[in-house]
């Protein structure tokens, strides 16, 4: 499709506009003006045979809500986000889920202060190797029950995330820190998570399940774990943890 024929200019909000378009291979989006659009709601959503995408200049200033953006991209290898501006956006659920091809992701100089909800965000991203979190602000992240769950989870070739500089004390969502880091059989290094959780989690169920590579999270003799109610296979197959 030659999406420069395509005139973004007085639409605020493409809902779904790709929407399960499997069999769609390229698609030329590079010059569309999106400065009005406020939401990138499912956009392209179950985009299973797209392989590149060029939105590199997009002025994502305007936006809202990235809710399922790319989920489904199955074969999408090549996605350069890094200059966007995110400053306004509250939902980053499930935005890049089961983007199995995706190797690597620039969001290092994010802005997501305004996020509420990273349900799953990058969940399924089998091929992603690295990614830079360290500055991101998310203690705006409070009362959803999935605000973090499963953020991570089945990130298969992740070998290293640094959360050590995360505020996650306004969180109360109850389903806590669920499949966090879910078979993240890559991972080596998560950073000194030793203030990372206090009472306000409730639930730490599955959170380094079957991270076998795993050789340390920092001290968490420290954890204040009174109010949560599920630790359920927790550090389950953490073959390689030394210490905790």
């Amino acid at each position: 499709i030659d999406g420069t024929k395509i005139n973004l200019a007085n639409e605020a909000t493409p809902t779904s506009m790709f929407y399960n378009c499997s069999s769609l291979a390229a698609l030329d989006v590079s010059t569309w003006d999106v400065s009005g659009v406020t939401s990138f709601y499912e956009m392209f959503y179950g985009c299973r045979n797209l392989r590149t995408l060029d939105v590199s200049n997009w002025d994502t200033s305007s936006v809202t809500d990235v809710y399922q953006m790319f989920t489904d991209c199955a074969l999408l290898n090549n996605l350069d986000v890094s200059g966007w501006d995110v400053s306004s956006i509250g939902r980053f659920e499930q935005m890049f889920t089961r983007c199995h091809s995706l190797s690597s992701l620039d969001v290092s100089s994010w802005d997501t202060s305004s996020g509420n909800n990273f349900y799953s965000m990058f969940n399924s991203c089998y091929a992603l190797e690295n990614l830079d979190v360290y500055s991101w602000d998310v203690t705006n992240v409070t009362t959803y029950a999935n605000g973090f769950n499963s953020m991570f989870n089945s990130c298969y070739s992740l070998q290293s995330i640094d959360l050590s500089n995360w505020d996650i004390s306004n969180f109360t969502g109850t389903n806590g820190l669920s499949s966090f880091l879910n078979s993240c059989f890559s991972l080596r290094s998560t950073g000194d998570l030793s203030n990372f959780v206090g009472s306000n989690i409730k639930k730490l169920d599955y959170m380094f399940y079957l991270c076998q590579s795993l050789r340390s999270v920092g001290d968490l003799s420290g954890w204040d774990t009174s109010g949560c109610t599920r630790m359920y296979r927790m550090f389950n197959g953490c073959t390689s943890l030394t210490s905790v």
